[in-house]
């Protein structure tokens, strides 16, 4: 194996303009032992994050946060809060690269094709390669929160446009890299078992990342920009989304919700995070049509999730029958409204096959209740499970937001 390996990393030098410093080591491992690797690297980083006091905790509550939101949402299945930023990648790729040990991971059964293992190494290969160059800091590409997000898409986007590179010029695939990486986007999107959370995050790295990369490419036709882009990343997910702002900065105004005064001491808050514009694409991608979908997401300009439990609850975390979640988002002007609204629209009805109870307000399969309201310059999607606070919530999460 060693001679072949050696081979397609001179190929993967070649088409990254780099060289290795140490060439990886591959091992082959079964799906279980690559998750024990996968449990070690997560330990490892949340060891790291514990030597500064207080992040272990703030990150956790901000993981909880999110996929209890995202149950709410439909978007995740009811039941214990996991890690919703797993994106289940080696199912996709079928391989790793465990930077601890700087080896690359083929798994067992996953590539039918010597072609498929080609692919997989060039992918892995291009972390190695890049890690050794610019230290891509992968414990920090972890977790769910903006810039984690922004940074991890960037790593799989370059390895993913070298590896499609690859398979153009020594495989022989005649499609244009540009088509064969969107055309990835209804392939990890549809059917089977895996969360549509999931599904986001895995469209948002390996389909919007890599285009993202190739845009920086041909830009200057060559490596410059990708090259300073993986040394200063976008901040969020909407500098990934939209190529041509990078370098300029895609930060934002953040969201105060306030909604204390509403909802406590009947309930107290879980945990709260920064929503960003793939936060609020992938949540109305759910239902509505990509191109409505993403003309309402292009409208974000900050924005703000929370999920409230209910005091002396009885269920689970997380509970559809008594929690709260809320997402609110600034917008560029008040057009943004109607795009936001039709794509709600569209998510309540296609996604959530919900009953229309008044203008914006839903009542889901599972019983909740999900509603829409609007600020002058914001618009706020609140799920509870009662159709009066579904609206209360959205109400006065809007107004909060308009104000910043």
């Amino acid at each position: 194996m060693h001679l072949h390996v050696a081979r397609v990393a001179r190929r993967v030098e070649r088409l990254r303009g780099l060289r290795f410093r140490t060439l990886p080591r591959v091992v082959v491992l079964q799906p279980d032992q690559l998750a024990r690797v996968g449990r070690r690297l997560r330990n490892q980083a949340v060891a790291k994050l514990a030597r500064t006091p207080g992040r272990v905790a703030s990150y956790r509550s901000r993981v909880r946060a999110q996929s209890g939101f995202e149950t709410l949402a439909g978007l995740l299945p009811g039941g214990t809060a996991i890690d919703a930023s797993a994106s289940g990648a080696s199912e996709l790729v079928g391989g790793a690269y465990d930077y601890h040990r700087n080896r690359v991971i083929l798994i067992d059964r996953v590539a039918a094709t010597r072609r498929d293992v080609e692919r997989i190494l060039a992918h892995e290969l291009t972390h190695a390669l890049e890690d050794q160059h610019f230290n891509l800091h992968f414990a920090t590409s972890r977790g769910a929160g903006q810039r984690a997000q922004a940074r991890r898409a960037l790593i799989e986007g370059t390895a993913t446009f070298v590896a499609s590179r690859y398979d153009g010029r020594y495989l022989h695939n005649q499609l244009s890299i540009g088509i064969r990486i969107a055309g990835q986007r209804s392939v990890l999107a549809a059917g089977g078992a895996t969360p549509f959370a999931v599904k986001a995050n895995t469209v948002f790295d390996y389909v919007d990342g890599p285009l993202f990369v190739q845009r920086l490419y041909r830009r200057v036709h060559g490596w410059r920009l990708v090259n300073a882009a993986l040394g200063s990343p976008p901040e969020t997910t909407r500098g990934i989304l939209h190529p041509s702002l990078w370098p300029r900065r895609t930060g934002s105004r953040p969201a105060r919700l306030h909604l204390r005064p509403l909802l406590a001491p009947s309930h107290f808050l879980a945990g709260t995070g920064v929503a960003g514009e793939e936060d609020l694409l992938g949540l109305l991608s759910s239902g509505a049509p990509d191109q409505i979908a993403e003309t309402a997401a292009d409208g974000w300009r900050g924005g703000r999730f929370q999920l409230w439990r209910l005091t002396n609850g009885s269920c689970p975390d997380p509970c559809v029958a008594e929690d709260v979640g809320v997402i609110a988002i600034r917008l560029r002007g008040s057009t943004d409204r109607l795009s936001i609204g039709d794509a709600f629209f569209d998510y309540s009805l296609l996604g959530r096959l919900g009953q229309r109870l008044t203008l914006h307000t839903w009542r889901f399969l599972d019983g909740s209740y999900g509603a829409i309201r609007f600020g002058p310059r914001s618009a706020a999607i609140a799920f509870a499970p009662g159709q009066a606070l579904a609206g209360e919530v959205a109400a006065r999460a809007a107004r909060q937001a308009s104000r910043g």
